[in-house]
């Protein structure tokens, strides 16, 4: 570590440096692109719901404790665990043979994820604070996330290629990049004031619900959750979409046999799709500039809404233009959203404040995947139930797409309270 942390600066400074490397080894998820496969090579189309839902659950009950963890120890410690949570779990999919063992991982998974929510991002506005540039948190924000991207994209690619030999590859890679992450935590340095106060639990519950006075938090709570939703939905339905239109459309019934080429298919779209968001973080910022907090975030919401409405109507590979666009929509709204929230919050629950954002979206996520497990039972993935699967995410996007649009306006308000 002497290695590493040798020539850089002391203290807050070196955190601001060494982000956004972190954040790209964070991003180093080689799984992305055949986690449905893997799972479905191994188990039935409900059971494989279940080991999403599983994953979403686990966060549920961890965001908030991870939270208040992150802010009652310290970013470093909370930062460290998420990473060697992430390391453990690479490890178990790589040697599991069971159900019983994928859940495990997933939970681990799910746990790295929940302690990782709003502590990373914590500890760049704290140390951005300490060292007098808090107010460029969203122009950090939005380069970090470019970054990440990006190593999202390469995973993407990589992870296609490597699991045309082995499905279990992808996970190894990932388990050495959290490694990494692991050595980057460590070197980091507690960027909270000595001199704040930490809160106890009672009192950091009663802190959160009293910005349920402040309306600008509120919908940006209700837009964050629905965003949550809506932007996983293709992630989550790509690999079958893109076996059907590729290797298993003319059998009507995804067998992971016919799956020649979709590992490497839906690499080279989860890259196209991440090389998007990049793009679209770092126009963020200037779109915001431009259009208002509130405009970018219905160009965001107008995004999201096409894509899934498009693949509910048409399983063909046009379509899949316009599902690289699915990371674009939550990179010009994530940077934006934050810089928003950080502004407005206290650092005595700014974590555990974040941690609840995470917590609504992916329990509503959640819910949403155990109801179409219940549709489906223990049926073969055909590509009748995907279009009734996709179907179903589409009326989902029908009923938000009004109520989220309604929302957008009073959010130039926000923008003019942050000081833009």
């Amino acid at each position: 570590m002497s290695v590493i942390l040798r020539g850089m600066p002391a203290g807050c400074e070196r955190n601001v440096l060494m982000y956004p490397w972190f954040q790209v080894l964070q991003n180093l998820i080689f799984w992305m692109p055949i986690f449905f496969l893997f799972f479905a090579s191994r188990f039935s189309v409900a059971d494989l719901l279940i080991l999403e839902a599983i994953y979403y659950a686990v966060v549920v009950l961890a965001e908030v404790p991870s939270g208040y963890f992150s802010d009652r120890i310290g970013r470093r410690a909370t930062l460290i665990a998420s990473s060697l949570c992430w390391l453990l779990a690479g490890v178990l999919f790589c040697i599991s043979q069971t159900f019983g063992g994928f859940a495990c991982a997933q939970a681990l998974l799910a746990a790295g994820m929940a302690l990782r929510s709003g502590t990373d991002s914590s500890l760049l506005y704290e140390s951005l604070v300490r060292t007098g540039a808090g107010a460029d948190i969203a122009t950090h924000e939005a380069r970090a996330q470019t970054w990440s991207l990006l190593a999202l994209a390469f995973a993407s690619i990589t992870g296609g290629a490597l699991a045309l030999l082995d499905l279990r590859l992808p996970y190894l890679f990932s388990a050495i990049a959290a490694a990494l992450a692991l050595v980057l935590a460590w070197c980091f340095v507690e960027p909270g004031d000595e001199t704040t106060e930490r809160t106890g639990i009672l009192q950091s519950i009663r802190l959160i619900v009293q910005t349920r006075s402040n309306p600008v938090l509120m919908w940006l709570l209700a837009f964050s959750v629905a965003m949550t939703v809506l932007v996983h939905i293709p992630y989550e339905m790509l690999q079958p979409y893109v076996g059907f239109v590729f290797d298993a459309s003319a059998a009507g019934q995804a067998n992971t046999g016919e799956w020649r080429d979709t590992p490497l298919i839906s690499g080279v779209v989860l890259a196209l799709t991440m090389g998007l968001g990049a793009l679209g973080s770092t126009l963020s910022i200037r779109l915001r500039d431009r259009f208002g907090v509130g405009g970018v975030l219905w160009i965001a919401i107008a995004i999201i809404s096409t894509i899934i409405l498009s693949m509910a109507a048409l399983v063909h590979w046009a379509v899949l233009v316009l599902v690289v666009l699915r990371s674009l929509s939550a990179a010009l709204a994530t940077p934006i959203l934050n810089s928003v929230i950080h502004q407005q919050l206290p650092n005595s629950i700014r974590a555990t404040y974040f941690s609840l954002h995470s917590l609504l979206g992916r329990l509503a996520f959640s819910i949403t995947l155990f109801s179409a497990a219940a549709m489906v039972a223990h049926a073969p993935l055909t590509l009748e139930l995907m279009r009734q699967m996709l179907s179903g995410f589409a009326l989902l996007t029908i009923v938000l797409l009004p109520l989220l649009t309604l929302g957008v306006r009073p959010l130039n308000r926000a923008e003019h309270d942050a000081g833009h």
